[in-house]
């Protein structure tokens, strides 16, 4: 209406307007109307009008159309999490995205003073550069770029980037930083294992489900005698010296189905002598399926171990032959573990039984407790070497048997606290009861008025009377 009061009102001489009219059935249709005054009266007002009314609501519609594209593409943009830009061919920064103002820290008021260069750590110049250069040539371009944010950091960039028109470029930034410090990180900690596990005490292998070595480390090599090179073309078979082939493969499928395992074996070295190792494997369903298997040599604990049980049962024979009754006390868990031989001596079953210490201590006589807790302080404490001590215990038959124990603590903490004694006691019942005759017959003589000397056949005096 403004527009055609002023061309009535010969404001203007023609007039180029677009507008909507209501079309056939109630549908609004776009029009463009192109008009031209071509006679006025004498006052000067416009008479007669020539013009052309053209039907455009096929170009509105379509302009309309890419407005709302254009507004759903830039939401899009501004809206996404990754760092968009739009450059020059210079890479002179036109527009951001907020994704990429906050990435590199800059202000929306400092975008067109920048440009993408500015934003590049040094080592990084130069491949940008050559991202633009892509560009200019190809239309399309991709790289790997470090960039910093103005407040200082370093920005690890995954960057594609197309041509759009009039020397204008879209290029997106994906930031991965967080995935490369992660590789690294990943790299490092592999790194790191790899130096452990070559340079650990124990062997290490990994083997394929036919059990083929696929990597060894040094220890290995060295437990072996076979070089890096000569275990990689074996297999466990060719190692083992216990188990077959079949058996192995055996032992592989029972591996997999458990998913771990740990056993002892033995395998040949390059001079054929034999090393005790314990083995343990673990299945990782990877390329196939793999064992990570370490492997212990364990030749000098079991020449220990058989020697120990050598060492015991000569013991056990050497108590036995000499009818002590032997003891194990462990004293954390105040338990008293006791031979056959205590058993019989006690008037008990023929086998070896456990008490507790209080429970032995409660067979003491009530006249020797207070000496055999007092001996056993003193060797507990450190005051003497050993416990040493003669004193009665009831059997089974409430008879009283005189015994003499002797013991010794083998094993302390770290604070120095006993934690396990060990000893033997003997039947001195016999001469208990011996010495008392002696002492008795000794009281008779002294009770006598006549002089009683006994001497040997040098003529020295072994015994004599109070009288004489």
């Amino acid at each position: 209406d403004a527009a055609f009061n002023r061309f009535n009102a010969n404001e203007q001489g023609e007039i180029v307007q677009e507008y909507r009219l209501r079309g056939p059935r109630n549908r609004w249709i776009w029009v463009l109307t192109r008009a031209r005054v071509v006679e006025h009266d004498s006052s000067g007002r416009p008479v007669r009008v020539l013009g052309t009314i053209s039907d455009i609501t096929e170009r509105r519609n379509a302009e309309e159309s890419l407005r709302e594209t254009a507004l759903k593409y830039r939401s899009y943009i501004n809206e996404s999490p990754m760092a968009i830009c739009l450059i020059s061919a210079k890479g002179n920064l036109l527009e951001t995205n907020p994704a990429f103002r906050n990435l590199f820290g800059v202000a929306e008021s400092e975008v067109e003073a920048l440009s993408l260069l500015e934003l590049m750590e040094p080592v990084s110049v130069d491949v940008c550069s050559g991202l633009l250069e892509a560009l200019e040539q190809q239309g399309r371009a991709e790289a790997e770029l470090r960039g910093r944010r103005r407040k200082g950091g370093v920005i690890f960039l995954s960057t594609q980037a197309v041509g759009l028109s009039a020397g204008r470029y879209l290029v997106f930034c994906l930031d991965t930083t967080a995935r490369r410090r992660a590789e690294q990180a990943l790299h490092a900690r592999e790194s790191m294992l790899e130096s452990i596990l070559h340079t650990a005490l124990d062997g290490f292998w990994i083997i394929d489900m036919k059990g083929t070595l696929l990597e060894v480390n040094e220890t290995y090599c060295a437990t072996s005698g076979y070089s890096h090179k000569e275990l990689l073309q074996m297999r466990v078979s060719d190692l083992e010296a216990i188990e077959s082939a079949s058996a192995i493969q055996q032992h592989l499928g029972r591996v997999r189905k458990q998913g771990s395992e740990r056993w002892e074996s033995a395998h040949r070295r390059k001079d054929g002598s034999l090393i005790d190792v314990e083995i343990s494997a673990t299945y990782l369903p990877v390329e196939d399926g793999r064992f990570v298997v370490f492997l212990q040599n364990i030749t000098d604990r079991k020449r220990a171990e058989t020697a120990l049980r050598q060492s015991q049962r000569q013991l056990a024979l050497i108590i036995e032959g000499s009818s002590l009754a032997a003891w194990d006390w462990d004293m954390k868990s105040g338990e008293v573990h006791f031979n056959n031989h205590w058993s019989r001596m006690l008037g008990m079953a023929d086998a070896e039984c456990s008490m507790k210490h209080a429970a032995w201590l409660d067979r003491v006589h009530p006249e020797d407790l207070p000496m055999v807790r007092e001996a056993l302080r003193r060797h507990l404490e450190g005051e003497v070497s050993h416990f040493d001590c003669e004193y009665r215990v009831r059997r089974n038959d409430n008879a009283w048997l005189w015994i003499m124990d002797r013991g010794q603590v083998i094993s302390k903490d770290a604070s120095g606290a006993p934690q396990r004694a060990t000893g033997t006691q003997r039947d001195i019942h016999a001469r208990k009861l011996a010495e008392e005759r002696v002492r008795q017959q000794a009281a008779l003589l002294d009770q006598t008025q006549d002089i009683i000397i006994a001497a040997d056949v040098a003529g020295v005096v072994r015994l004599c009377n109070r009288s004489a």
